[in-house]
């Protein structure tokens, strides 16, 4: 079935001009697209200098969870940081309360450690809001760049996602936007892996040189301890449930890499290169882009294993652990919205 479906597809893409798309290029031209993606940057640059405006004047963000949770445990872990002493239990909240365990602190992330341990707390605590802001423009713009070879398309794409509705709202919950913050750059990562494991599983692809074959190698070397990396950081921001939903976009994503036909992006300009992968290099496809990608979520595991088994163990001691399906469901929309789309 996967062979005969893919005989629709098309066997080469044009090629398009260097900076954006045939589209942009014939009506618009290069200058009109420069323009574009400079008042994008221009526009990202300003919201995050208004947002940081309430800092660089000497006000600190209390609005809502900030004030009411976030600032308070920031600075208990400020104030044992700067005493060496252990930050792992709260002993003024409930007659001593499990922080690490909690997780919203994400007190062993090497972020967290460095800001507050050298920063002093209200600069700390504006560069952690806002930090989270720039990796997502910066992820999201690297993401669409490498998809559509269009900065202007990039800029504006990285400025709608990081400013919009979703990222603005979460600004009160700052671990779970420092989580969202990775996904495109997970993305990325994983666009690049499963585009290597394409390469490496064809059978009638280009063998050439050994230093090729070497150079081939080291782009999986760099690339692997960096999906692991983030997968690692996301688990030390201490909010698992949106390590999950950045988990089931990258399930989709490799699950769209795989019915889609599996490009070869590199060398799709080259002789032969330029078509979909036969089923033979699919099927070995599949075992070297799972093992990759697996191995590497493994190793994330492990990284982030101080962070995620403390809060595993304390969800059993939860009330949360014997939740009912009308409290998980709370919040949920109905399946009828579905129409909406």
């Amino acid at each position: 079935m996967f062979a005969r479906w893919t005989d629709y597809l098309p066997r080469s893409l044009p090629r398009l001009p260097r900076g954006g798309s045939l589209g942009l290029q014939t009506r618009c031209g290069r200058r009109d697209e420069r323009c574009a993606a400079v008042t994008a940057i221009a526009a990202a640059v300003a919201i995050l200098c208004s947002m940081a405006w309430p800092a660089v004047t000497g006000n600190v963000y209390t609005r809502d969870d900030l004030g009411a949770y976030h600032l308070p445990l920031r600075y208990f872990y400020s104030q044992q940081l700067a005493a060496g002493e252990s930050f792992d239990w709260h002993p003024g909240l409930f007659g001593g309360f499990y922080l690490t365990g909690e997780g919203q602190l994400g007190s062993y992330h090497p972020w967290h450690l460095f800001l507050y341990r050298f920063l002093p707390l209200p600069a700390a605590f504006a560069v952690e809001l806002l930090s989270s802001y720039a990796v997502l423009w910066g992820g999201v713009f690297v993401l669409v760049r490498r998809l559509t070879n269009d900065v202007a398309s990039a800029a504006w794409a990285a400025l709608i996602f990081t400013f919009g509705g979703f990222s603005l709202l979460r600004f009160v919950h700052p671990n779970a936007l420092a989580v969202i913050a990775h996904l495109p750059w997970l993305l990325w990562c994983e666009d690049r892996l499963l585009a290597e494991a394409a390469r490496l599983s064809q059978a009638d692809r280009p063998r050439g040189t050994p230093a090729r074959r070497y150079v081939e190698s080291q782009h999986v070397l760099r690339l692997w301890p960096a999906y692991a990396a983030l997968t690692g950081s996301q688990l030390l921001m201490g909010y698992p449930q949106y390590v999950w939903y950045s988990l089931l976009a990258e399930i989709a994503w490799f699950i769209i890499w795989c019915l889609a036909g599996i490009r070869d992006r590199r060398f799709r300009q080259r002789p032969g290169m330029g078509r979909f992968l036969p089923v033979s290099a699919s099927l070995l496809f599949l075992p070297v882009s799972a093992c990759l990608l697996g191995l590497a979520k493994s190793w994330g595991l492990a990284l982030g294993a101080v962070q995620f088994l403390p809060t595993w163990e304390m969800l059993h001691d939860s009330v949360r652990a014997a939740a009912g399906a009308e409290f998980l469901a709370s919040g949920s929309l109905h399946p009828a919205n579905l129409v909406q789309l």
